[in-house]
């Protein structure tokens, strides 16, 4: 994997974290300031791999990298579409 591709799909990892950082403060007061945060995404193995590399490299320049896990959790939504028919003139519908 390039630089770029690397840059591109960390990238993503990190509007995935925004989001999800908005939606929940308390997993941004979670990390320290100042760290070397290194994201593992579950969906992504090649990533993933690159990732920890990069946290060993931080950990072998004597620092501490935060370990943040990404798991996309599937959701379901109930989704209303509107069906529309002509009843004709003679069935009124009975109430119930």
């Amino acid at each position: 994997m390039n630089k770029d591709e690397l840059f591109r799909r960390n990238h993503r990892l990190f509007e995935i974290f925004m989001k999800e950082a908005f939606r929940n403060p308390d997993l941004v007061d979670s990390v320290p300031d100042k760290s070397d945060v290194v994201m593992l995404p579950d969906n992504d193995p090649e990533l993933a791999n690159e990732n920890l590399k990069l946290a060993k490299h931080i950990e072998e320049e004597g620092r501490k990298p935060i370990i943040l896990k990404v798991r996309l959790v599937p959701e379901t939504r109930t989704v209303f579409v509107p069906k529309v028919e002509v009843l004709p003139d003679s069935k009124v519908p009975q109430r119930s």
